[in-house]
């Protein structure tokens, strides 16, 4: 699968609240990868890790790129966007 495809799987999560086993298991997988999302420039995993934050399956830290990702998770959850 392309990286967009699976950072398109884990936004749709995230916004959709998709919290099955299989998708925790397919975004956990997805918590290493380095390769950077065009435009923003963060890595992937911080992605895998703001989703899991909203989940409920992580505690949200303090990194400012995830904390960023969250909040455009959450703008695009709640169509403020």
């Amino acid at each position: 699968m392309a990286y967009m495809e699976i950072a398109n799987r884990i936004r749709s999560a995230a916004v959709n609240g998709d919290n099955s086993r299989a998708t925790v298991d397919f975004i956990r997988e997805n918590l290493q990868v380095s390769l950077k999302l065009p435009i923003i420039h963060i890595p992937l995993g911080k992605l895998a890790f703001a989703a899991l934050c909203m989940l409920g399956e992580e505690n949200k830290d303090d990194d400012e790129d995830v904390q960023y990702l969250i909040e455009l998770l959450e703008s695009e959850r709640t169509g403020t966007v």
